[in-house]
């Protein structure tokens, strides 16, 4: 037998009630969908949906846009960051 890894995950109690209700008469459990998609994402590359439409309808307008996912993303990479010692230190750099 190959070598597993466990992923673990949190979801809200009310989305995995539905989409185990969802998914019983298909005769799959859960974890057996989750392990498909995985698998599919391996083989093909890709998401098996539009990510894009499927972030739409979840969260809307919660969605960052592109400028702000690249703030997050440089501040993951620790770009831009203020080193400050104090607030008078920080205005001073800020030029506030």
């Amino acid at each position: 037998m190959p070598a597993t890894a466990y992923i673990g995950t949190e979801i809200e109690q009310d989305i995995r009630d539905s989409a185990e209700k969802a998914l019983h008469d298909t005769g799959f459990t859960l974890p057996e969908v989750i392990r498909l998609m995985v698998a599919k994402i391996a083989r093909d590359k890709r998401l098996p949906f539009d990510a894009e439409a499927a972030l739409q309808e979840e969260y809307g307008e919660e969605i960052p846009n592109e400028e702000t996912r690249q703030a997050m993303e440089a501040v993951e990479r620790r770009e831009g960051l203020f080193r400050a010692q104090n607030a008078d230190d920080l205005f001073r750099q800020l030029g506030i």
